[in-house]
């Protein structure tokens, strides 16, 4: 059962003396399951759990009977030379209403895994288990008594030999190159992130960023870009909104209101009218679903429904699809192995439009994948389908990688396994190319490769039951990567498809048992130009891919736990990237990636962008890719630095002059120090209002603007910063490193969910030129040498409050960003570029406030920040409240006019 990490709840580690409840035997009470060499072996049980209630998960209550089976478990010697073992042991409640738990414990008595979802279904699986007796112990959750049946299944697989009935692609050249990667929010952390293009904006101008954060706290986030990916601005409703709800939204910074959220996140966008469905899970017992008419700048309360499966509880992993220029839209959640739900509406997400089905579509569901519909007005114009992990527990249930087809527009759906994916992992995934043809993809729990499969539509089998017929499967990694995971795939013109994963040359046998130090994880892109030729009237063997790295660094440098939330009961075990990252294809057929990197000091992920930036179209007859190359002193366009940005507020907001980055350089000087420059325009020549109001539409205290040119450097995050704290002339200057000393919590803190970059080490910095430069000595940050590599370097301007009240409930709001851009460090920091607003170019240096004759104007930042003083307010002639954070005097005042002449008598040299 897939829930997000922040969302997780911990799992007690218990000896088996500690067990001081009564127990009863199972049906038979012991069973002897011996590990095949090859496919696999199955025993199973019955049993009665109870009475009594064990909230707590089994073992925690001494007042509730438990049932236990003991699990004889043989391992034929060397069987892990050359093979991996997944023993999955499962549980299905018999009794109406049933909440079970489910506890493993080896020989020696301590836990190996345990399942406490809120329903009677719950599984277990262990890798390449050691010999001996287990005991399965099971328990009632929130019912008194309840009966069950058990099963214990060992698939036995040959690591790095090919899945029945596949063959391995021909490789192609690498064809394809991506930008730097754009760190789509500086202070969230975030796992499974979702990357949607909307394509009603052409060439992929505007995309939309979304990812789970944490349901303790019901905060699911959206971000939306407008510059092609350069940089994201949080879309948040407004507290002040009450006909939108907004009050419920308070300290949230979440899209739309009165909904919970913070579980999973999935975004649709209606390819022809833009409308935008944001669905979110709360806590695996509600599905929501809001709905934005405006391209993401608002989601009105009429077009929001708060608890969308009003027939279940225990719900799990939405997702959703549209018709194409219609207001029809679906949402797809699943029940673990009772089956999928598929909701309707015909108004675009209007409150109360939802249909409501009394029971699942489609049976024996273990894990939804993604659901697609096809919008191409060929055969099978509004097909819907949805590929699945499926169980035969259930009557009609399959197993295996399944794809269910609907062509009534979801009354009904029809199953159909693909051949070949006998043992696929989560998430399995579809997509459609411009004419309906079908893609499916998946990587192998036994080989660790990733596999593609296809359906033509106008096949003879296909035209009157799409997705019946099925070409071979073919592996589409390939050397030197040795264990892949997370596919995801989308199709342009036929043939033509590119399929991502995560991928590592490390040799291991599988994702949980890569180890620090053995290479690394990148995302990669495998892409073909004719996927469909096993179709032709001489079919090929396989289809040819090329295969090419999307980051230019590693995005995780550790294992990747595929047991959900049991991962939580092993230490060792790490999920932070949750379970998979996201791909899509903009209307000049050009990918975009989004993926996220735990390379700091917390291990928490960053979430990143990159856009294709060289290599052929998924569209025939489009031209190639080309994205600009970004360098050191990369510049920014002025104008951009709006706020507030609160819902509709952010298409009337003012333009922040002293909060607008113009551009960024770092070089490592000669006398051993890294400076960094963040070129400012207009701040040395305002007299105040950096600080737009005391409090943001999201309740959040602004009580002092901070600029962060933050850096990626061999596994970590470093940065500088200068904080502006409200008073007159009050500029410190400071560096850190990403870390728990200065990270973002819960209120109760469980977590580090993010960073608010307060000052941790001590760093010099001046005011100079419409530029704000600041030296840190390199042994602070990483000692990187002169050459040495830097990725993702981009500065931010910052709102919030004090670095003491910096909670998740009061996150700092980003006005603005740069361009970000790898680099060598070189020993002179380049210039930057100057950059443009409104078809102007700014680039004339402004005079230094408080009349400084000399550049400093501020001393080493402590180890740890102080509180700012006490802001002093002025009013303004529009009534804004604003914070001084600086004031012309009477000296500034004579050097202001010192200057105006000055250019005023260079531009009458210049005329004559």
């Amino acid at each position: 059962m897939h829930r997000s990490l922040f969302a997780a709840t911990a799992v007690l580690l218990l000896p088996l003396a500690t067990l001081a409840g009564t127990s009863a035997a199972s049906t038979p009470g012991s069973g002897a399951l011996t590990l095949p060499s090859s496919g696999s072996a199955k025993v199973t049980w019955t049993g009665t759990a109870g009475p009594g209630v064990d909230s707590g998960g089994c073992g925690t209550s001494t007042t509730v009977t438990d049932d236990h089976h003991t699990l004889k478990l043989a391992v034929p010697g060397g069987l892990y030379d050359h093979h991996a073992t997944a023993v999955t042991v499962h549980v299905l409640g018999l009794t109406a209403g049933t909440d079970l738990d489910l506890q493993v414990l080896d020989p020696a008595g301590t836990e190996v895994g345990s399942s406490t979802g809120p329903a009677g279904d719950e599984s277990v699986t262990l890798k390449n288990p050691a010999a001996g007796s287990y005991d399965v112990v099971v328990c009632p959750g929130t019912v008194l008594k309840g009966d069950y049946k058990a099963t214990a299944t060992a698939v036995t697989t040959t690591v790095k030999a090919a899945a029945a009935a596949t063959t391995s692609a021909p490789v192609g050249r690498s064809t394809m190159t991506f930008t730097p990667a754009t760190v789509v929010d500086p202070i969230l952390f975030g796992g499974e992130p979702g990357f949607t293009f909307d394509n009603t904006a052409k060439g992929g101008s505007r995309s939309f960023v979304d990812w789970p954060v944490t349901s303790r706290t019901q905060i699911g986030v959206l971000f939306r870009s407008e510059d092609g990916g350069l940089s994201y601005t949080k879309r948040y409703a407004p507290v002040s909104d009450a006909a939108a709800g907004g009050p419920a939204c308070a300290t949230r910074q979440v899209a739309y209101c009165p909904s919970g959220g913070g579980g999973d996140t999935d975004i649709d966008i209606n390819s022809g009218t833009g409308s935008i469905a944001m669905g979110e899970q709360e806590s695996l017992a509600n599905q929501a679903v809001g709905v934005s008419l405006d391209h993401g700048t608002t989601f009105p309360a009429d077009h929001v429904d708060p608890a969308l499966d009003k027939t279940s509880t225990g719900v799990d992993r939405q997702w959703q699809a549209s018709w194409k220029g219609t207001k029809t839209r679906f949402m797809a959640y699943h029940v673990p192995v009772v089956g999928e739900f598929v909701n309707r509406t015909d108004s675009d997400g209007a409150a109360g439009s939802w249909s409501i089905p009394p029971v699942p579509q489609i049976k024996g569901v273990t894990q939804s994948g993604s659901f697609v519909a096809d919008n191409s007005g060929g055969i099978h114009n509004h097909a819907l389908y949805l590929g699945f992990l499926g169980s035969s527990l259930v009557p009609g249930g399959l197993d295996g990688f399944i794809v269910a087809a609907s062509t009534d527009g979801a009354k009904t759906f029809v199953q159909h396994k693909i051949p070949g994916a006998k043992s696929p992992r989560s998430f399995t995934v579809l997509s459609v190319d411009s004419v309906g043809n079908l893609y499916a993809a998946w990587v192998d729990s036994g080989t660790q490769a990733t596999y593609l499969s296809t359906s033509l539509a106008n096949d003879p089998a296909n035209r009157v039951n799409p997705a019946t017929k099925w070409s071979p499967a073919v592996q589409v990694s390939r050397d030197p990567l040795n264990v892949t995971i997370f596919s995801n795939t989308v199709a342009g013109s036929p043939g033509r498809v590119a399929i991502g994963y995560y991928g590592t040359t490390a040799h291991s046998p599988t994702p949980d048992a890569v180890k620090p130090g053995q290479g690394g994880w990148y995302p990669y892109v495998a892409y073909s130009a004719n996927a469909l030729c096993q179709w032709d009237a001489h079919p090929c063997e396989a289809p040819t891919f090329s295969q090419d790295r999307i980051a230019h660094r590693p995005n995780h440098d550790t294992n990747i736990c595929t047991s959900g939330t049991t991962c939580a009961a092993n230490p060792s075990s790490n999920r932070n990237l949750l379970d998979y990252f996201a791909i899509d294809v903009d209307t000049n057929g050009h990918l975009g990636f989004v993926w996220s990197d735990t390379n700091n000091a917390t291990l928490e992920p960053y979430v990143k962008v990159a856009r294709q930036a060289s290599g052929p179209s998924l569209y025939a007859g489009r031209p190639n890719a080309f994205q600009p190359a970004r360098h050191n002193g990369q510049s920014d366009a002025l104008g951009d630095a709006k706020y507030p940005i609160a819902g509709a507020k952010i298409l009337t907001a003012k333009n922040q002059r002293a909060l607008d980055l113009a551009g960024t350089s770092i070089a490592r000087t000669s006398n051993g120090n890294v400076e960094v420059h963040m070129k400012v325009p207009s701040l040395p020549s305002l007299s105040g209002s950096v600080l737009p109001a005391t409090i943001d539409d999201s309740t959040v205290p602004i009580q002092q603007a901070r600029y962060v040119t933050r850096w990626d450097y061999e596994g970590q995050a470093y940065y500088v910063e200068a904080t502006l704290n409200g008073t007159e002339g009050g500029y410190s200057y400071g560096s850190g490193t990403v870390s728990t000393g200065e990270g973002v919590f819960n209120g109760n803190p469980t977590a580090t969910l993010g960073n608010t970059y307060q000052p941790l080490t001590a760093a010099t910095g001046r005011i100079a030129g419409g530029e704000i430069v600041i030296d840190v000595p390199a042994a602070s940050v990483g000692s990187p040498t002169a050459g040495a590599q830097v990725y993702s370097v981009g500065s931010y301007s910052v709102l919030g409050p004090k670095d003491a009240v910096g909670v998740l409930q009061a996150l700092p709001i980003t006005v603005d960003s740069t361009p970000t851009f790898d680099t060598a460090l070189p020993v002179i920091a380049p210039k930057v570029r100057s950059a443009s607003a409104g078809g102007s170019v700014v680039g004339v240096p402004a005079p230094q406030a408080n009349g400084a004759s000399a550049p400093a104007l501020g001393s080493a930042a402590v180890p740890a920040a102080k509180p700012a003083k006490a802001a002093r307010r002025q009013s303004t002639a529009d009534s804004s409240t604003f914070v001084k954070v600086a004031a012309v005097g009477g000296s500034s005042l004579v050097m202001l006019l010192f200057w105006a002449l000055l250019y005023l008598r260079y531009k009458r040299r210049a005329h004559h």
